[in-house]
Order: structure tokens, then C-alpha cells, then sequence
């Protein structure tokens, strides 16, 4: 099973985002599956995992209870993005919130 990662930011050099993994052990794990990533070992950070700027990308903001919210401009893009990381993200569907379906969520399960 590929790791969940614990949180998620974007990486402003290089401009990617990156996954942020409790071990160097699951960073490994997560590039060897997903195979679009690589842990860059310019720093110590070898739990990171950079994966490339994925297409139609708004934003990247703080999400409610912790995750990392990446909105894009169509739900295919969410889920083409989703899909390159093995679907370790979270995208929700919802007819009252159209928006919820352009957004993948990435680290500690959203509270209802």
C-alpha cells in the first residue's frame, strides 16, 4: 500500500509541490509507486518528495483540520493530479459545492 503523506506544501524552488512523509522510509516508498516524485538530497529533508507542477493548478491553501488543499481549475485536472500520486489525496463530491470536486486533499483526514 503506498503512505499516506503526513502534510503538504508547494515548493517555491523548485516550484513544485511537495509530500512530507513521517519516514525517509514511506518518502521512499511513495517515489518508488508513484514514480513522478523525487526526494531531492540537497538537505536533510529525505522524508520530502517533490512530484512535478501538475497542470491547471489555482491554488494551495490550509484546509479544515490540517490537510492541504490543492483546488484546480476542472475536476479532471483534480483528478489526473490524484491519480499521479497513486491517490493518496482526497477529492469529495458533493451537488452542493461544485468546487469540491476541483480539490484534492492531501495529509490528516477532513473531520465532519
Amino acid at each position: 500500500m503506498t503512505p499516506r503523506p503526513l502534510t503538504s506544501f508547494l515548493s517555491i524552488s523548485p516550484l513544485e509541490p511537495v509530500m512530507v512523509f513521517s519516514t525517509t522510509e514511506d518518502a521512499e516508498n511513495f517515489r518508488r509507486d508513484c514514480m513522478v516524485g523525487r526526494i531531492l538530497h540537497i538537505n536533510e529533508h529525505g522524508n520530502w518528495v517533490f512530484v512535478p507542477l501538475p497542470q491547471g493548478l489555482v491554488r494551495v491553501y490550509t484546509a479544515k483540520a490540517g490537510d492541504v488543499g490543492y483546488e484546480f481549475y476542472t475536476h479532471e485536472q483534480a483528478k489526473t493530479f490524484n491519480h499521479s500520486i497513486k491517490e493518496v489525496g482526497t477529492i469529495y463530491n458533493s451537488s452542493s459545492n461544485r468546487n469540491l470536486s476541483k480539490r484534492v486533499y492531501l495529509g490528516r483526514k477532513i473531520l465532519k
